[in-house]
């Protein structure tokens, strides 16, 4: 079993992996005339809408006996703790009038 500050310690690397993978996919789907707020399009149930989709895909790749091919179960919790970030922080500003 993990002490505390190991537990902690693969939280940041966890974390540090999302943001990773979220400048990356930034760079591809955030630039030139597309901003995020463009994403929430239907404001917050998109962002739900994103997150059950993913969380679908968790599902499916959880429950079937076979390997994925395409994404992984890491991949996919990578995605929808990013995802989790966008609603949050679109909440946030909605909350502060921006």
């Amino acid at each position: 079993m993990d002490t505390d500050s190991e537990y902690i310690s693969k939280c940041i690397d966890f974390f540090d992996k999302v943001v990773e993978v979220k400048r990356k996919k930034d760079y591809d789907y955030n630039s030139g005339i597309i901003n995020r707020d463009m994403y929430f399009l239907h404001g917050v149930n998109t962002g739900v809408d994103e997150l059950y989709k993913k969380i679908l895909r968790l599902i499916s790749l959880t429950s079937n006996d076979s390997k994925p091919k395409n994404e992984s179960i890491e991949d996919t919790l990578i995605d929808i703790t990013g995802y989790a970030a966008d609603l949050y922080i679109y909440i946030k500003k909605k909350q502060k009038g921006k």
